[in-house]
């Protein structure tokens, strides 16, 4: 069955793709420029998309990607560019789509479908026969158990190993005009080609392990399996074994096999959540492993060398460390309510639209109210969420399909309900925080302007870019009626 599977896969089409965005809050940035490379044709295709009315572009994000101001304002809408960006997945489905930092990618894509009410499937690159493929997954576990392969790895002025896309390409010879979608994308084939034929055996199993499903068996069939976790100076091999597993399957709880029984006994509940966070420390006894963001797991039977990486262990002793662990129910109980102490502490502040994207699945009356909402005429759709406003549980969509269509076709929403979401944005965006708890979650023009000292100092590179960006907040808090000069010391 495995190998069949594998086969499978290595037949597959492979699409390469990056996306350029606004910043790194995924419900609150959106997706400026996005890029796939087919890998079969060669074939580049280009995606860009305008900034939305109710957003703003955060300054270091744009400092960094270098995107040109006037696209901002002058590109295709996102609510077309993400139709476009749903055509192109649905045209080369089924494909491994394969991204450096995955998981970062594809909910910003995800986000941007769900915001934009754009379709009911809201995660396109994991249904379908699709399958996802993090390269920054892959390579970290090319480092952990083949890093004598040939491929080279970067590290820091401390020897921890660096894993950025742009690190990676120069010291493979790789050249890259780093933070341009399709400058990553067209790298990123070339260093994922460079790793398949490198490491031909780590790649298989990465491919297979990004498929949730396998992952899962994998880790609860055998009695340990090995993992390359942690970051920076946190990065490391260890050998693992699991003991409990989220409701819906996609977290499983895993003890490392050089804890101590005894003393995890000890622990409360709460305890041990705090060690169910998304970062793991290279002294956590016990931590959290997501089998939906493809990491790289191994049996011991397919790499037997790594016994000799793990300070000494050998099979027998492992197996029962192992063993010991799995069969013991009250340390299971005490993770399960370890992670509803973790679950119920990120519940206690309502999220806000944007964020109830993970709530639940879309049901069938939002699936319906989805389609009917796309297929409608840009005159009718608003009498369509006014027609569907009282008929489904949960509001969420209809919030984002009132935003839609007053981003998009203003002239066909009530006057007053245009003159109150003009407002709207105006407090969202340029409203100044008086108070800590004021700050909000997304980007506003005073966190922008705030931080524009800092970012002098550590980007003395790109002080004209720094001028222009300055020019450019100015100009959108004028067209609002707001003097900058008199909030900030220029």
């Amino acid at each position: 069955m495995i190998n069949n599977n594998l086969a499978h896969l290595l037949q597959m089409n492979v699409e390469y793709g990056d996306a350029e965005t606004t910043g790194l809050s995924i419900p609150f940035s959106q997706w400026l420029h996005i890029c796939f490379l087919n890998a079969q044709t060669s074939e580049v295709t280009n995606i860009r998309s305008a900034m939305e009315w109710h957003r703003l572009p955060n300054m270091e994000a744009l400092i960094v990607n270098g995107y040109p101001l006037r696209s901002l304002v002058e590109e295709n809408s996102l609510y077309n560019g993400i139709h476009q960006v749903i055509e192109y997945i649905n045209q080369n489905t089924p494909s491994i789509w394969v991204f450096h930092n995955a998981s970062f990618d594809s909910a910003v894509i995800s986000n941007s479908i769900y915001q934009n009410v754009a379709s009911s499937n809201l995660y396109p690159f994991k249904t379908n026969g699709n399958i996802l493929l993090d390269s920054l997954q892959l390579v970290r576990a090319v480092k952990a158990f083949d890093s004598a392969c040939g491929v080279q790895f970067p590290s820091d002025h401390n020897g921890h190993p660096i894993f950025r896309l742009e690190k990676l390409c120069l010291e493979n010879s790789i050249g890259l005009n780093a933070h341009d979608a399709e400058e990553d994308t067209v790298a990123l084939q070339k260093l994922v080609e460079m790793v398949k034929q490198s490491s031909p055996k780590i790649y298989e199993i990465a491919l297979q392990c990004a498929v949730k499903q396998f992952a899962k068996q994998k880790i609860m069939d055998q009695p340990y399996v090995y993992a390359a976790i942690g970051t920076e100076r946190n990065f490391g091999i260890r050998a693992i074994t699991p003991i409990a597993m989220s409701e819906e399957g996609s977290d499983v709880i895993v003890t490392d096999l050089s804890a101590d029984l005894e003393q995890l006994k000890d622990y409360s509940p709460l305890e041990i959540s705090g060690f169910l966070g998304n970062r793991v420390h290279a002294k956590y006894p016990i931590f959290r492993l997501p089998l939906n963001k493809g990491i790289t797991i191994l049996s011991q039977e397919e790499l037997p060398f790594v016994l000799k990486m793990t300070g000494g262990w050998d099979e027998t002793e492992l197996f029962r460390k192992a063993s010991e662990f799995r069969r013991d129910q009250d340390l299971k109980l005490t993770a399960k309510e370890a992670l509803s102490w973790r679950a119920n502490s990120l519940m206690k502040e309502d999220p806000t639209t944007e964020e109830r994207i993970y709530s639940h699945f879309p049901t069938q009356g939002e699936k319906t109210f989805i389609n009917a909402f796309n297929l409608a005429e840009p005159e009718d759709k608003w009498q369509l969420i006014e027609h569907y406003s009282s008929g489904l549980e949960d509001d969420r969509f209809i919030r984002l399909a009132r935003r839609v269509v007053l981003q998009n076709w203003r002239e066909y929403a009530p006057p007053e309900v245009v003159e109150s979401h003009t407002q709207w944005c105006v407090q969202r965006l340029f409203s100044e925080p008086m108070e800590q708890e004021d700050v909000h979650k997304w980007d506003t023009i005073y966190n922008c302007m705030n931080n524009v000292s800092r970012l002098r100092k550590k980007y003395p590179d790109k002080a004209e870019r720094i001028d222009e960006l300055e020019v450019f907040y100015n100009s959108i808090a004028a067209g609002m009626g707001i003097d900058l000069s008199k909030s900030f010391d220029n």
